[in-house]
């Protein structure tokens, strides 16, 4: 996934998705069932040039998403994805890293 960039409203709404289970809305719900045909006819002009890398983006989220399923752990998520927002989509928010209590055994 060289020099490729997803729009930052599409980052955060992955991460919603892939870290809450938010539904997106159609555009990106297309991306994600893998209906290119749909996200094509859908995207805006923000989108549209950035397809391919939003798609990519996508399949790595999912992997991602099933390999922390399989291990039960989601303890590496967040950290991954702000790794991804400041690669993939510098512009994004921030993500809010919860590395919980300090004082906790």
């Amino acid at each position: 996934m060289r020099n490729l960039t997803v729009p930052p409203h599409c980052f955060g709404a992955l991460y919603r998705y892939y870290k809450h289970g938010y539904e997106p809305g159609g555009f990106l719900n297309a991306v994600i069932r893998n209906d290119a045909w749909t996200a094509a006819a859908t995207a805006n002009d923000e989108n549209f040039p950035a397809l391919g890398a939003i798609i990519l983006f996508n399949r790595s989220a999912r992997n991602f998403q099933q390999d922390c399923k399989a291990a039960d752990d989601f303890s590496s998520f967040d950290l991954k994805w702000e790794a991804w927002r400041i690669r993939f989509s510098p512009d994004a928010d921030e993500i809010e890293l919860d590395f919980g209590d300090p004082n906790d055994d």
